[in-house]
Formats: structure tokens, C-alpha cells, sequence
């Protein structure tokens, strides 16, 4: 098995140009769905940050 670095964005531009990533940590794999898109899901080593959490979990709604 390898390890995964998890890096995350919200948007891909914002007020000063590209927008930087946010280090989740190392994640280990659960299972993926589809081939042509693929999701796939992920299982975090760590908690994700709460309000990074909050944003993310809007979204997905």
C-alpha cells in the first residue's frame, strides 16, 4: 500500500489570483465509484479542520 498526501481546494481562483491548496494530511483509500468521472473516497488519518469541515460539508448537500 502507498501512502496519500490529501491536498484540497475550495475554488480554483479567488481575489489574488490562484487559489492555495490546504494540507488535509495522509489518507488511506476506502472505495471508488464510476470510471469516467471516478469519485473516490477517502479516509483521513487525522480530523479534517472544523471550519474547513463546515465549508465541505455545505457543499456536498
Amino acid at each position: 500500500m502507498s501512502d496519500v498526501l490529501l491536498f484540497v481546494r475550495e475554488e480554483k481562483e479567488n481575489e489574488f489570483g490562484t487559489a492555495p491548496y490546504l494540507f488535509l494530511g495522509t489518507a488511506q483509500y476506502v472505495q471508488h465509484v464510476g470510471e469516467r468521472p471516478i469519485a473516490i473516497t477517502w479516509k483521513l488519518d487525522r480530523p479534517m479542520p472544523s471550519d474547513f469541515f463546515q465549508r465541505a460539508s455545505v457543499a456536498a448537500q
